[in-house]
């Protein structure tokens, strides 16, 4: 048996990878799950998430969640995360308001940042966002729940084969059990 989780040490030629999520709600706690479920989905990730630091606001509530949800550490001022020389990656899944200051942030830092949609409110937040990222080399992502599922991978494809002919419309509504 081994005595340190394969999540910490890594497996052959798998890195570990500091991440720091601000946001300890529900979408905070979500990407806190999949990134400790990485090594029981995929058999050779490229880089293995080691969970460093959860920030949240309400410093009760983030050090639970920080405990419950395996991480080394907690926070309650963005700014110390992004500040940490352990983190590499920052995940941002604060209200939609908060997004632009600390993903522009962290990728001043030379931080890879994650966000959750949308990525700002405004077109100017979203453009200084995507700049900070360019100017400091590293990678900035938004969120998309089904953007890696094999359905809609497979629809892209086919759209980018042109197998599917020119598209003139798409029209795309929730199921009617899914509406409130």
């Amino acid at each position: 048996m081994m005595e340190a989780s394969r999540r910490d040490k890594g497996r052959s030629g798998e890195k570990p990878i500091g991440v720091g999520v601000i946001g300890h709600g529900f979408m905070g706690k979500v990407h806190s799950n999949a990134y400790a479920k990485i090594p029981y989905s995929f058999a050779s990730p490229a880089a293995l998430p080691r969970l460093v630091a959860l920030c949240g606001r309400n410093e009760a509530g983030v050090a639970d969640s920080a405990k419950r949800l395996g991480y080394a550490r907690y926070c309650t001022d963005w700014r110390e995360l992004v500040k940490d020389p352990e983190v590499e990656i920052v995940d941002v899944c604060t209200p939609d308001d908060e997004h632009a200051a600390p993903s522009s942030a962290a990728a001043a830092a030379g931080k890879h940042v994650i966000c959750e949609k949308p990525l700002a409110l405004t077109a100017e937040d979203a453009k200084a966002m995507a700049e900070a990222a360019g100017k400091a080399g590293v990678r900035h992502m938004l969120c998309h729940n089904y953007r890696f599922i094999p359905a809609v991978r497979l629809a892209r494809e086919l759209i980018g084969n042109g197998e599917v002919g020119r598209i003139y419309h798409f029209r795309a509504r929730p199921r009617p059990y899914l509406t409130p």
